[in-house]
Protein backbone atom coordinates (compact mmCIF):
# COMPACT_ATOMS: atom_id res chain seq x y z
CA UNK A 1 0.00 0.00 0.00
CA UNK A 2 0.87 3.74 -0.60
CA UNK A 3 2.87 4.92 2.30
CA UNK A 4 3.11 1.64 4.28
CA UNK A 5 6.32 0.77 3.42
CA UNK A 6 8.18 3.39 6.01
CA UNK A 7 6.10 1.95 8.82
CA UNK A 8 6.45 -0.56 11.31
CA UNK A 9 3.98 -3.88 10.91
CA UNK A 10 2.58 -2.60 14.66
CA UNK A 11 2.35 0.98 13.00
CA UNK A 12 0.52 -0.48 10.12
CA UNK A 13 -1.39 -2.28 11.87
CA UNK A 14 -2.75 0.39 13.96
CA UNK A 15 -3.00 3.21 11.30
CA UNK A 16 -5.12 0.68 9.29
CA UNK A 17 -7.38 -0.10 12.19
CA UNK A 18 -7.75 3.70 12.92
CA UNK A 19 -8.89 4.87 9.09
CA UNK A 20 -11.15 1.68 9.23
CA UNK A 21 -12.91 3.70 12.16
CA UNK A 22 -12.15 1.98 15.53
CA UNK A 23 -11.56 4.21 18.26
CA UNK A 24 -8.38 4.10 20.50
CA UNK A 25 -9.97 1.58 23.29
CA UNK A 26 -10.96 -0.69 20.29
CA UNK A 27 -7.13 -0.89 18.75
CA UNK A 28 -5.99 -1.61 21.98
CA UNK A 29 -8.01 -4.41 22.87
CA UNK A 30 -7.12 -6.10 19.45
CA UNK A 31 -3.95 -5.66 20.07
CA UNK A 32 -3.41 -5.88 23.80
CA UNK A 33 -1.90 -2.79 24.35
CA UNK A 34 -2.93 0.66 26.19
CA UNK A 35 -4.89 3.07 24.74
CA UNK A 36 -2.63 5.37 25.46
CA UNK A 37 0.13 3.82 23.40
CA UNK A 38 -1.98 3.35 20.73
CA UNK A 39 -2.16 7.17 20.82
CA UNK A 40 1.52 7.46 20.88
CA UNK A 41 1.94 5.22 17.69
CA UNK A 42 -0.67 7.31 15.79
CA UNK A 43 1.34 10.30 16.71
CA UNK A 44 4.74 8.74 15.01
CA UNK A 45 2.55 7.46 12.20
CA UNK A 46 1.72 10.94 11.43
CA UNK A 47 4.91 12.32 11.76
CA UNK A 48 6.83 9.76 9.57
CA UNK A 49 3.74 10.37 6.60
CA UNK A 50 3.79 13.73 7.16
CA UNK A 51 -0.05 14.13 7.66
CA UNK A 52 -2.12 15.66 10.18
CA UNK A 53 -5.94 14.78 9.29
CA UNK A 54 -7.68 11.28 9.20
CA UNK A 55 -8.71 12.01 6.05
CA UNK A 56 -5.06 12.68 4.66
CA UNK A 57 -3.67 9.03 6.53
CA UNK A 58 -6.10 7.20 4.64
CA UNK A 59 -5.18 8.83 1.18
CA UNK A 60 -1.84 7.90 2.52
CA UNK A 61 -2.20 4.30 3.38
CA UNK A 62 -4.84 3.60 0.77
CA UNK A 63 -8.10 1.61 0.54
CA UNK A 64 -8.22 -1.74 2.61
CA UNK A 65 -7.31 -4.93 1.02
CA UNK A 66 -8.04 -7.25 3.33
CA UNK A 67 -10.59 -8.28 5.59
CA UNK A 68 -9.88 -6.66 9.33
CA UNK A 69 -8.40 -9.35 11.72
CA UNK A 70 -11.50 -10.99 13.31
CA UNK A 71 -11.46 -10.67 17.37
CA UNK A 72 -10.97 -13.54 19.30
CA UNK A 73 -14.28 -15.46 20.66
CA UNK A 74 -14.95 -15.08 24.50
CA UNK A 75 -16.81 -17.53 26.19
CA UNK A 76 -20.02 -16.40 27.71
CA UNK A 77 -19.07 -18.36 31.12
CA UNK A 78 -16.08 -16.55 30.87
CA UNK A 79 -17.50 -13.16 30.77
CA UNK A 80 -20.06 -13.77 33.08
CA UNK A 81 -16.96 -14.79 35.53
CA UNK A 82 -14.91 -11.56 34.57
CA UNK A 83 -18.16 -9.43 35.46
CA UNK A 84 -18.73 -10.72 38.68
CA UNK A 85 -15.12 -10.23 39.48
CA UNK A 86 -14.99 -7.05 38.57
CA UNK A 87 -18.56 -5.62 40.43
CA UNK A 88 -16.77 -7.75 43.35
CA UNK A 89 -13.75 -5.27 42.81
CA UNK A 90 -15.56 -1.91 42.54
CA UNK A 91 -17.77 -3.00 45.65
CA UNK A 92 -14.07 -3.47 47.63
CA UNK A 93 -12.71 0.14 46.08
CA UNK A 94 -15.87 2.13 46.88
CA UNK A 95 -15.68 0.13 50.93
CA UNK A 96 -11.91 0.01 51.24
CA UNK A 97 -11.08 3.32 52.87
CA UNK A 98 -8.84 5.77 51.41
CA UNK A 99 -10.74 5.17 48.12
CA UNK A 100 -12.98 7.40 47.46
CA UNK A 101 -14.78 7.23 44.00
CA UNK A 102 -14.92 10.61 42.29
CA UNK A 103 -18.45 11.76 40.36
CA UNK A 104 -19.37 9.29 37.44
CA UNK A 105 -18.54 10.96 34.17
CA UNK A 106 -19.99 9.25 30.87
CA UNK A 107 -17.30 8.79 27.86
CA UNK A 108 -16.47 11.34 25.42
CA UNK A 109 -19.76 12.57 23.16
CA UNK A 110 -19.33 9.98 19.92
CA UNK A 111 -18.53 11.92 16.83
CA UNK A 112 -19.23 8.83 14.39
CA UNK A 113 -22.34 9.41 11.88
CA UNK A 114 -22.93 13.11 13.35
CA UNK A 115 -23.67 15.67 10.23
CA UNK A 116 -20.23 17.56 10.24
CA UNK A 117 -20.01 21.76 9.41
CA UNK A 118 -17.39 23.28 8.48
CA UNK A 119 -17.57 27.61 9.99
CA UNK A 120 -14.96 29.99 7.94
CA UNK A 121 -14.27 33.43 8.71
CA UNK A 122 -16.71 35.87 7.29
CA UNK A 123 -15.02 37.76 4.96
CA UNK A 124 -14.88 41.56 5.35
CA UNK A 125 -13.22 44.23 2.36
CA UNK A 126 -13.08 46.81 4.31
CA UNK A 127 -9.70 47.99 5.83
CA UNK A 128 -11.03 48.34 9.31
CA UNK A 129 -8.99 46.01 12.04
CA UNK A 130 -12.00 46.88 15.18
CA UNK A 131 -14.57 45.44 12.26
CA UNK A 132 -12.78 42.83 11.05
CA UNK A 133 -11.87 41.83 14.39
CA UNK A 134 -15.71 41.97 15.33
CA UNK A 135 -17.04 39.96 11.85
CA UNK A 136 -14.34 36.94 12.87
CA UNK A 137 -15.70 37.14 16.52
CA UNK A 138 -19.12 36.71 15.14
CA UNK A 139 -17.90 33.57 12.95
CA UNK A 140 -16.60 32.00 16.50
CA UNK A 141 -19.57 32.59 18.22
CA UNK A 142 -21.41 30.46 15.53
CA UNK A 143 -18.83 27.85 16.04
CA UNK A 144 -19.58 28.15 19.95
CA UNK A 145 -23.42 28.04 19.24
CA UNK A 146 -23.63 24.92 16.40
CA UNK A 147 -20.88 23.33 18.94
CA UNK A 148 -23.95 23.23 22.13
CA UNK A 149 -26.11 21.04 19.31
CA UNK A 150 -25.92 16.81 20.08
CA UNK A 151 -27.43 16.44 16.65
CA UNK A 152 -24.42 17.90 14.82
CA UNK A 153 -20.22 18.36 14.56
CA UNK A 154 -18.69 21.46 14.69
CA UNK A 155 -14.91 21.62 14.18
CA UNK A 156 -13.17 24.16 16.38
CA UNK A 157 -12.54 27.84 14.80
CA UNK A 158 -9.05 27.23 15.85
CA UNK A 159 -8.61 24.31 12.88
CA UNK A 160 -10.71 25.83 10.61
CA UNK A 161 -9.97 29.36 10.45
CA UNK A 162 -6.07 28.16 10.68
CA UNK A 163 -6.78 26.53 7.33
CA UNK A 164 -8.46 29.85 6.08
CA UNK A 165 -5.22 31.68 6.92
CA UNK A 166 -3.48 29.28 5.21
CA UNK A 167 -5.05 30.57 1.54
CA UNK A 168 -7.14 27.67 1.33
CA UNK A 169 -10.24 27.07 -0.64
CA UNK A 170 -13.17 26.37 1.28
CA UNK A 171 -13.62 22.96 -0.44
CA UNK A 172 -10.24 21.89 0.26
CA UNK A 173 -10.70 22.82 3.95
CA UNK A 174 -13.51 20.45 4.09
CA UNK A 175 -11.40 17.65 2.30
CA UNK A 176 -8.72 17.63 5.10
CA UNK A 177 -11.36 17.82 7.45
CA UNK A 178 -13.66 15.40 6.38
CA UNK A 179 -16.59 17.99 7.16
CA UNK A 180 -19.99 17.32 5.04
CA UNK A 181 -21.10 21.06 5.21
CA UNK A 182 -19.51 24.43 5.05
CA UNK A 183 -20.53 27.80 6.01
CA UNK A 184 -19.35 30.74 4.78
CA UNK A 185 -20.22 34.48 4.14
CA UNK A 186 -19.16 37.92 4.14
CA UNK A 187 -20.34 41.15 5.69
CA UNK A 188 -20.40 45.04 4.44
CA UNK A 189 -21.12 47.80 6.47
CA UNK A 190 -23.33 50.79 4.60
CA UNK A 191 -23.36 53.77 7.45
CA UNK A 192 -25.96 52.61 10.09
CA UNK A 193 -26.81 48.95 8.21
CA UNK A 194 -24.82 45.67 7.92
CA UNK A 195 -25.47 43.20 4.90
CA UNK A 196 -24.35 39.61 5.52
CA UNK A 197 -24.59 37.52 2.59
CA UNK A 198 -24.35 33.43 4.09
CA UNK A 199 -24.32 30.23 2.22
CA UNK A 200 -24.26 26.83 3.37
CA UNK A 201 -23.47 24.18 0.87
CA UNK A 202 -22.19 20.61 0.56
CA UNK A 203 -18.34 19.60 0.47
CA UNK A 204 -19.05 16.22 -1.77
CA UNK A 205 -20.69 17.96 -4.88
CA UNK A 206 -20.66 21.95 -4.24
CA UNK A 207 -24.16 22.19 -4.44
CA UNK A 208 -25.36 24.77 -2.67
CA UNK A 209 -27.99 24.04 0.28
CA UNK A 210 -29.10 27.14 1.49
CA UNK A 211 -27.92 30.98 1.19
CA UNK A 212 -29.28 34.41 2.32
CA UNK A 213 -28.80 38.02 2.09
CA UNK A 214 -29.79 39.86 5.55
CA UNK A 215 -29.55 43.23 5.58
CA UNK A 216 -30.71 45.39 8.62
CA UNK A 217 -29.19 47.83 11.58
CA UNK A 218 -25.61 47.22 12.46
CA UNK A 219 -27.24 47.15 16.25
CA UNK A 220 -29.14 44.31 15.35
CA UNK A 221 -26.31 42.04 14.29
CA UNK A 222 -26.14 39.72 17.33
CA UNK A 223 -30.03 39.10 16.79
CA UNK A 224 -28.97 38.40 13.09
CA UNK A 225 -26.13 35.46 14.11
CA UNK A 226 -28.62 33.52 16.31
CA UNK A 227 -31.40 33.33 13.35
CA UNK A 228 -28.31 32.19 11.05
CA UNK A 229 -27.25 29.96 13.46
CA UNK A 230 -30.42 27.91 14.03
CA UNK A 231 -31.35 27.87 10.27
CA UNK A 232 -27.92 26.01 9.66
CA UNK A 233 -28.95 23.66 12.21
CA UNK A 234 -32.26 23.29 10.69
CA UNK A 235 -31.22 22.50 7.74
CA UNK A 236 -28.07 20.17 8.86
CA UNK A 237 -28.88 18.21 11.82
CA UNK A 238 -30.26 14.65 11.69
CA UNK A 239 -33.94 15.17 11.01
CA UNK A 240 -35.47 12.05 12.89
CA UNK A 241 -34.85 14.37 15.99
CA UNK A 242 -35.96 17.38 14.72
CA UNK A 243 -39.04 17.65 16.86
CA UNK A 244 -37.66 16.06 19.97
CA UNK A 245 -37.62 17.48 23.29
CA UNK A 246 -34.12 17.01 23.04
CA UNK A 247 -33.71 19.08 19.70
CA UNK A 248 -36.27 22.21 21.31
CA UNK A 249 -34.06 22.18 24.31
CA UNK A 250 -30.96 22.74 22.41
CA UNK A 251 -32.53 25.27 19.99
CA UNK A 252 -33.68 27.49 22.73
CA UNK A 253 -30.35 27.92 24.77
CA UNK A 254 -29.02 29.01 21.32
CA UNK A 255 -31.59 31.35 20.83
CA UNK A 256 -30.99 32.81 24.83
CA UNK A 257 -28.27 35.72 23.72
CA UNK A 258 -26.09 36.06 26.38
CA UNK A 259 -26.32 40.31 25.49
CA UNK A 260 -28.25 41.94 22.87
CA UNK A 261 -25.55 45.14 23.69
CA UNK A 262 -22.68 45.46 20.63
CA UNK A 263 -21.10 47.59 23.59
CA UNK A 264 -21.51 45.26 26.29
CA UNK A 265 -19.97 42.92 23.75
CA UNK A 266 -17.31 44.96 21.85
CA UNK A 267 -15.77 45.06 25.78
CA UNK A 268 -15.89 41.43 26.53
CA UNK A 269 -14.22 40.80 23.07
CA UNK A 270 -11.34 42.94 24.35
CA UNK A 271 -11.54 41.12 26.94
CA UNK A 272 -11.27 37.79 25.83
CA UNK A 273 -7.76 38.81 23.75
CA UNK A 274 -6.64 39.89 26.89
CA UNK A 275 -7.47 36.90 29.00
CA UNK A 276 -5.99 34.35 26.45
CA UNK A 277 -2.63 36.11 26.72
CA UNK A 278 -1.86 34.21 29.94
CA UNK A 279 -0.03 36.54 31.34
CA UNK A 280 -0.43 38.46 34.58
CA UNK A 281 -1.05 42.22 33.54
CA UNK A 282 -3.15 41.29 30.85
CA UNK A 283 -4.80 39.10 32.96
CA UNK A 284 -5.48 41.70 35.30
CA UNK A 285 -6.35 44.02 32.35
CA UNK A 286 -9.56 41.41 31.22
CA UNK A 287 -11.16 41.53 34.38
CA UNK A 288 -10.95 45.60 34.21
CA UNK A 289 -12.81 44.54 30.62
CA UNK A 290 -15.53 41.84 31.33
CA UNK A 291 -16.78 44.17 34.30
CA UNK A 292 -17.06 46.96 31.94
CA UNK A 293 -19.41 44.70 30.11
CA UNK A 294 -21.02 43.88 32.98
CA UNK A 295 -21.64 47.69 33.96
CA UNK A 296 -23.50 47.95 30.72
CA UNK A 297 -25.35 44.82 30.91
CA UNK A 298 -25.20 42.96 34.10
CA UNK A 299 -27.28 40.07 33.31
CA UNK A 300 -24.22 39.02 30.65
CA UNK A 301 -23.01 36.06 32.51
CA UNK A 302 -20.52 34.53 30.21
CA UNK A 303 -18.52 37.59 31.41
CA UNK A 304 -18.61 36.94 35.12
CA UNK A 305 -17.70 33.20 34.14
CA UNK A 306 -14.62 34.59 32.16
CA UNK A 307 -13.96 37.10 35.01
CA UNK A 308 -13.88 34.22 36.67
CA UNK A 309 -11.62 32.19 34.95
CA UNK A 310 -8.89 35.27 35.24
CA UNK A 311 -9.44 35.00 39.05
CA UNK A 312 -8.81 31.71 38.97
CA UNK A 313 -4.94 32.35 36.68
CA UNK A 314 -4.47 35.03 39.08
CA UNK A 315 -4.82 32.13 41.91
CA UNK A 316 -2.83 29.44 40.42
CA UNK A 317 -0.05 31.08 38.59
CA UNK A 318 1.02 32.50 41.95
CA UNK A 319 0.60 36.09 40.64
CA UNK A 320 -2.12 37.23 42.98
CA UNK A 321 -0.86 39.27 46.59
CA UNK A 322 -3.95 37.69 47.94
CA UNK A 323 -4.29 34.15 46.47
CA UNK A 324 -6.94 32.79 48.72
CA UNK A 325 -9.27 36.15 48.12
CA UNK A 326 -8.67 35.82 44.33
CA UNK A 327 -10.02 32.32 44.94
CA UNK A 328 -12.64 33.31 46.73
CA UNK A 329 -13.91 36.12 44.04
CA UNK A 330 -13.40 33.42 41.23
CA UNK A 331 -15.90 31.30 43.09
CA UNK A 332 -18.03 34.28 43.57
CA UNK A 333 -18.55 34.90 39.59
CA UNK A 334 -18.62 31.31 38.50
CA UNK A 335 -21.70 31.49 41.16
CA UNK A 336 -23.47 34.38 39.72
CA UNK A 337 -22.88 33.59 36.25
CA UNK A 338 -24.74 30.29 36.84
CA UNK A 339 -27.04 32.27 38.65
CA UNK A 340 -27.89 34.49 35.67
CA UNK A 341 -27.92 31.67 33.14
CA UNK A 342 -28.25 28.05 34.13
CA UNK A 343 -28.31 26.74 30.52
CA UNK A 344 -24.84 28.77 29.79
CA UNK A 345 -21.99 26.21 30.03
CA UNK A 346 -19.33 28.29 30.77
CA UNK A 347 -20.35 29.16 34.34
CA UNK A 348 -20.45 25.53 35.07
CA UNK A 349 -16.75 24.91 32.80
CA UNK A 350 -15.26 28.09 35.62
CA UNK A 351 -16.84 26.41 37.75
CA UNK A 352 -15.27 23.06 37.27
CA UNK A 353 -11.90 24.18 37.50
CA UNK A 354 -12.03 26.47 40.49
CA UNK A 355 -13.79 23.15 42.42
CA UNK A 356 -11.03 21.42 40.94
CA UNK A 357 -8.69 23.99 43.34
CA UNK A 358 -10.49 23.61 46.08
CA UNK A 359 -10.10 20.01 46.16
CA UNK A 360 -13.59 19.58 45.17
CA UNK A 361 -13.20 16.99 43.09
CA UNK A 362 -16.63 15.24 42.96
CA UNK A 363 -18.35 18.45 42.22
CA UNK A 364 -15.64 19.58 39.91
CA UNK A 365 -16.24 16.32 37.53
CA UNK A 366 -19.62 17.10 37.57
CA UNK A 367 -19.50 20.84 37.22
CA UNK A 368 -17.38 19.70 33.89
CA UNK A 369 -19.91 17.27 32.70
CA UNK A 370 -22.81 19.57 32.88
CA UNK A 371 -20.78 22.18 30.92
CA UNK A 372 -20.40 19.38 28.23
CA UNK A 373 -23.80 17.94 27.99
CA UNK A 374 -25.13 21.50 27.87
CA UNK A 375 -21.97 21.88 24.77
CA UNK A 376 -21.01 18.69 23.77
CA UNK A 377 -18.56 19.06 21.21
CA UNK A 378 -16.89 22.05 22.53
CA UNK A 379 -12.76 20.85 22.22
CA UNK A 380 -11.29 23.08 25.21
CA UNK A 381 -14.23 21.90 27.99
CA UNK A 382 -13.53 18.27 26.93
CA UNK A 383 -9.80 18.79 27.56
CA UNK A 384 -10.61 20.40 30.30
CA UNK A 385 -12.60 17.69 31.47
CA UNK A 386 -9.79 15.67 30.86
CA UNK A 387 -7.70 17.38 32.92
CA UNK A 388 -9.88 17.48 36.13
CA UNK A 389 -9.90 13.84 35.70
CA UNK A 390 -6.02 13.30 35.62
CA UNK A 391 -5.90 15.33 38.83
CA UNK A 392 -8.68 13.11 39.88
CA UNK A 393 -6.76 9.77 39.30
CA UNK A 394 -7.77 8.27 36.09
CA UNK A 395 -5.12 9.87 33.55
CA UNK A 396 -6.28 7.10 30.90
CA UNK A 397 -9.71 7.94 30.98
CA UNK A 398 -8.78 11.81 30.68
CA UNK A 399 -6.77 11.35 27.86
CA UNK A 400 -9.72 9.56 25.96
CA UNK A 401 -11.49 13.22 26.53
CA UNK A 402 -8.40 15.41 25.02
CA UNK A 403 -7.76 12.98 22.68
CA UNK A 404 -12.03 13.48 21.46
CA UNK A 405 -11.18 17.06 21.99
CA UNK A 406 -8.19 16.55 19.02
CA UNK A 407 -10.26 15.06 16.65
CA UNK A 408 -12.81 17.88 16.97
CA UNK A 409 -10.04 20.62 16.70
CA UNK A 410 -7.29 18.94 14.40
CA UNK A 411 -4.75 22.05 14.19
CA UNK A 412 -5.33 22.71 18.45
CA UNK A 413 -3.33 24.79 20.31
CA UNK A 414 -0.51 23.85 22.20
CA UNK A 415 -1.98 23.38 25.54
CA UNK A 416 -3.83 20.18 24.57
CA UNK A 417 -0.46 18.59 24.34
CA UNK A 418 0.60 19.72 27.76
CA UNK A 419 -2.74 18.18 29.29
CA UNK A 420 -2.22 15.33 27.58
CA UNK A 421 1.59 14.94 28.62
CA UNK A 422 0.91 15.71 32.10
CA UNK A 423 -1.72 12.73 32.08
CA UNK A 424 0.99 10.73 30.57
CA UNK A 425 3.29 11.47 33.23
CA UNK A 426 0.81 11.02 36.11
CA UNK A 427 0.33 7.64 34.62
CA UNK A 428 4.15 7.13 34.77
CA UNK A 429 4.70 6.78 31.60
CA UNK A 430 8.04 9.72 30.92
CA UNK A 431 8.75 8.57 27.61
CA UNK A 432 5.15 9.50 26.34
CA UNK A 433 5.06 12.62 28.08
CA UNK A 434 8.24 13.89 26.75
CA UNK A 435 7.51 12.86 23.05
CA UNK A 436 4.40 14.57 23.29
CA UNK A 437 6.62 17.92 24.73
CA UNK A 438 8.79 17.82 22.42
CA UNK A 439 6.31 18.42 19.83
CA UNK A 440 4.89 21.56 21.75
CA UNK A 441 6.10 24.96 19.82
CA UNK A 442 6.34 27.80 21.23
CA UNK A 443 7.32 26.05 24.78
CA UNK A 444 6.25 27.37 27.68
CA UNK A 445 7.25 27.39 31.63
CA UNK A 446 4.66 24.50 31.96
CA UNK A 447 5.77 22.76 28.74
CA UNK A 448 10.02 22.99 30.26
CA UNK A 449 8.76 21.66 33.69
CA UNK A 450 7.13 18.16 32.46
CA UNK A 451 10.46 17.89 30.05
CA UNK A 452 12.28 18.49 33.27
CA UNK A 453 10.50 15.95 35.22
CA UNK A 454 10.57 13.29 32.24
CA UNK A 455 14.03 14.04 31.34
CA UNK A 456 15.36 13.42 35.03
CA UNK A 457 13.10 10.22 35.45
CA UNK A 458 14.70 8.96 31.97
CA UNK A 459 18.26 9.35 32.74
CA UNK A 460 18.95 12.50 30.42
CA UNK A 461 20.41 14.53 33.10
CA UNK A 462 21.57 17.60 31.06
CA UNK A 463 18.46 17.79 29.02
CA UNK A 464 16.55 17.85 32.83
CA UNK A 465 18.86 20.06 33.94
CA UNK A 466 18.66 22.59 31.12
CA UNK A 467 14.91 22.44 31.05
CA UNK A 468 14.73 23.05 34.92
CA UNK A 469 16.84 26.42 34.82
CA UNK A 470 14.31 27.40 31.84
CA UNK A 471 11.66 27.06 34.71
CA UNK A 472 13.33 28.71 37.40
CA UNK A 473 14.71 31.55 35.33
CA UNK A 474 10.62 32.12 34.04
CA UNK A 475 9.10 31.32 37.29
CA UNK A 476 11.02 31.79 40.39
CA UNK A 477 8.27 30.70 43.21
CA UNK A 478 8.60 26.91 41.33
CA UNK A 479 9.50 24.59 44.43
CA UNK A 480 8.40 21.57 46.06
CA UNK A 481 6.64 22.83 48.87
CA UNK A 482 4.59 25.61 46.71
CA UNK A 483 3.46 22.34 44.85
CA UNK A 484 2.47 20.61 47.26
CA UNK A 485 0.26 23.49 48.46
CA UNK A 486 -1.38 24.47 45.12
CA UNK A 487 -1.39 21.29 42.66
CA UNK A 488 -5.26 19.54 43.77
CA UNK A 489 -4.78 15.93 43.46
CA UNK A 490 -7.27 13.89 44.79
CA UNK A 491 -5.35 10.36 45.44
CA UNK A 492 -1.99 11.72 48.09
CA UNK A 493 0.15 8.90 46.38
CA UNK A 494 -0.19 10.86 42.94
CA UNK A 495 0.91 13.98 44.70
CA UNK A 496 3.84 12.37 46.48
CA UNK A 497 4.81 10.68 42.72
CA UNK A 498 4.66 14.22 41.37
CA UNK A 499 7.06 16.05 44.56
CA UNK A 500 9.26 13.23 43.74
CA UNK A 501 9.70 13.94 39.91
CA UNK A 502 10.30 17.50 41.01
CA UNK A 503 13.26 16.37 43.26
CA UNK A 504 14.67 14.15 41.37
CA UNK A 505 15.06 16.92 38.55
CA UNK A 506 16.73 19.31 41.10
CA UNK A 507 13.82 21.68 41.64
CA UNK A 508 14.24 23.27 45.22
CA UNK A 509 12.19 22.20 48.16
CA UNK A 510 11.32 25.96 48.86
CA UNK A 511 11.74 29.23 47.59
CA UNK A 512 11.18 33.07 48.72
CA UNK A 513 8.83 33.81 46.25
CA UNK A 514 5.03 34.10 47.47
CA UNK A 515 2.60 31.48 46.48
Amino acid sequence: MPGQEILTKRESEIARAYVDGLSHKEIAERLCIAPATVRTHLNSIYRKLGVRTKMQLLKEIGAADVEPEPRRPVRRMALIAVAVLLVSLVAGLVLMPGNRMVASVSAPPSISNLPSVAVLPFAFSQADAEKTAFVTAVARDMVTDLSQFSTVLVYAADTTFAYAAQGMSPLEIAGQLGARYVVSGDAQWHGKTVRVNVQLYEAATSKTVWAERFERPADDLLVLQNEIVTEVVRLVGIADGANSKLRASELSRVQRMPTASLAAYDHFLNGLVLFESYRAEETLQSITEFDRALEIDPLYGRAHAYAGWAYLQDFRNGWSDAPEQSLLEAERRAEKAIEIDPHDPYGHWTMGAIRLYQRRHEQSLAAYQQAIDLNPNNAEMLVHLGWALTYAGEPDKGIEFIESAMERNPRYPGWYLWDLAFAHLVAGRYAETAEVMERRSPKTTGTYELLALAYAKLGRTEEAEAAREKVLAAAPQTSVARTERVEPFLRPKDLEHYLDLMRNAGFPEDSAAPL
